[in-house]
């Protein structure tokens, strides 16, 4: 794709587009201020197109296709918004998400991450949020959920992930282990709906087996740092017995 312009951000889903955020005014001759969405062949997606007025930063995908931007706009299809949004799959503004006012001698937003609950961290140059003392670090509610669970039948695995959990950065991958220290190498689990499944893993009937779930998400200044996730299940063939994770 040829940009008119300066790329601050780049998100990508492991199965689909790739987003692009900046201080451009035209994608592949086409106006796409400041938000544009790629096709696997790197050209651009004409279904995707976001009213914004002002440079976007950082760009942080969500499992529901949703995501959160931050940068220097303020405002979005219209509406006054400053710093930081949520967009839907479609571009659209998120209107569930509530505006964030910040105060300080510089007032504005530097980084944030999506945290698997859904919320969202923010840095920056900033006295208080929202009417709220915060010195330079905060954590916002999305308006909406996040969805996740981990579990096995047969011999398969369900990762589920929706709502505004944070997006994948690659496909996950399973290991498996007899003790839960020493684990296998990985396989790399494939995408279905609302979530990742590992098929066909090699288990005996009655015995533990110890399978760990490990992905990365985006995050951090101009999108540019990988939180590691990694989930852990406990499962016999026969009985599920209990499942527990750790970031």
């Amino acid at each position: 794709a040829a940009v008119d312009g300066f790329v601050f951000a780049i998100a990508n889903r492991p199965f689909g587009a790739i987003l692009i955020g900046g201080a451009f005014q035209t994608v592949d001759g086409v106006s796409r201020p400041h938000l544009a969405r790629l096709l696997n062949d790197g050209s651009l997606d004409m279904s995707f197109a976001p009213d914004i007025n002002g440079d976007i930063q950082g760009i942080f995908l969500q499992a529901d296709g949703g995501m959160i931007v931050i940068g220097d706009f303020s405002a979005i299809d219209g509406r006054t918004i400053a710093g930081i949004a949520r967009l839907r799959a479609t571009g659209r503004l998120d209107q569930a998400f509530t505006p964030v006012s910040i105060t300080g001698a510089s007032s504005e937003i530097l980084t944030a991450t999506v945290q698997r609950d859904g919320r969202v961290l923010i840095g920056g140059r900033f006295d208080s949020v929202n009417g709220q003392p915060r010195r330079d670090v905060a954590r916002l509610a999305t308006g909406s959920p996040a969805l996740e669970s981990l579990r096995a039948e047969g011999t398969s695995v369900f990762w589920q992930r929706a709502g505004a959990a944070p997006e994948l950065s690659d496909f996950p991958t399973a290991a498996l282990s007899s003790d839960g220290v020493s684990f296998g190498s990985p396989s790399q689990m494939r995408p279905v709906a609302d979530g990742w499944l590992a098929d066909r893993l090699s288990l005996a009937v009655g015995e533990q087996v110890y399978v760990r779930i490990s992905a990365e998400s985006a995050g951090g200044n101009y999108s540019a740092s990988r939180s590691r996730t990694e989930r852990v299940l406990r499962y016999r063939l026969t009985d599920r017995i209990f499942r527990h994770g750790f970031d």
